[in-house]
């Protein structure tokens, strides 16, 4: 295979290495309104310490309680402490239907989004919306994961982006760290993108910019918070190498994660790492 398992597993710790780096980025940033630190006894205490020890409570609470409404919960404390602190959103409800905005891209402009955008992003999106994913719903789902092939990932990736390009949109992937925010945190059926989808749009005709300002009130270190629990179950994954050549590869792609904020780099070099290995071991082997 192309892309062995340690390969994936190693794209794997690497996203969940990212998935902390921007956690600890939202945990330590102090929200617009929250300057001040809430005066306990003697001390001073700032309002992103609080409201993370509070998010980690409440996220410890249910999934210990109610696993399933884990994330709510958590929303439901970031939302309940900003109206407390900052006061209730504007909840006027406005009906708005989306401007699409079709575009039909000049072959200059299809050119240099293919050698700028497109051949640069293949890569990264093989490794982590592909294979990744495909592997980590055969982890989570085991034989209900059989029609989850890369070939169908593949499909669906590709459908998606046309037909959001066609409407003025954005590409979107399927995004194995996605895959694992929703297995851990409750929606584990067929029915879940269902509900998901149908919410989202009706949210965006009838809720608009109102839904958007309760969003908005979620503090960052709560956010952060689910962020580093969807990354510690990310990492999780490469339980299951065994071996030095597994383990080394894994880290290879982790350690070039880290240095350079790349899995695209760590991908590709971990992959040749893996088989230039074999290559050397077969050819000593038969010597």
């Amino acid at each position: 295979k192309v892309f062995p398992k340690p390969v994936v597993r190693g794209i794997q710790m690497g996203l969940a290495y990212l998935l902390f780096k921007s956690a600890w980025g939202l945990v330590s940033k102090t929200p617009t309104g929250w300057e001040s630190a809430l005066p306990i006894a003697q001390l001073s205490i700032p309002w992103s310490m609080v409201l993370t020890l509070g998010a980690f409570i409440a996220l410890t609470f249910f999934l210990m309680w109610k696993k399933d409404y884990a994330s709510l919960g958590v929303f439901g404390f970031g939302i309940g402490m900003a109206t407390l602190h900052l006061g209730p959103p504007d909840l006027t409800l406005h009906m708005a239907l989306p401007r699409l905005l079709p575009l039909v891209p000049s072959w200059d402009q299809l050119w240099q989004g293919l050698i700028l955008l497109a051949l640069p992003q293949i890569p990264l999106s093989m490794g982590n919306s592909v294979y990744a994913t495909a592997d980590a719903a055969r982890q989570y789902f085991d034989e209900k994961a059989a029609h989850v092939t890369e070939r169908r990932l593949m499909l669906t990736m590709g459908f998606n982006d046309l037909v959001a390009a066609l409407i003025g949109g954005v590409p979107v992937c399927h995004g194995c760290g996605g895959l694992t925010a929703h297995y851990r945190l409750g929606a584990r059926s067929g029915g879940a993108p269902l509900m998901l989808g149908s919410i989202f749009l009706a949210l965006a005709v009838f809720g608009g910019q109102t839904v958007m300002n309760v969003f908005r009130m979620i503090p960052f270190p709560v956010l952060g918070v689910l962020l580093a629990y969807v990354g510690f179950q990310h990492m999780l994954l490469a339980r299951d190498l065994r071996g030095r050549q597994a383990w080394l590869t894994a880290l290879l792609v982790l350690t070039l994660a880290i240095w350079t904020s790349n899995l695209a780099i760590g991908f590709v070099s971990a992959a040749l790492f893996y088989h230039l290995w074999n290559g050397l071991a077969a050819r000593y082997s038969h010597a």
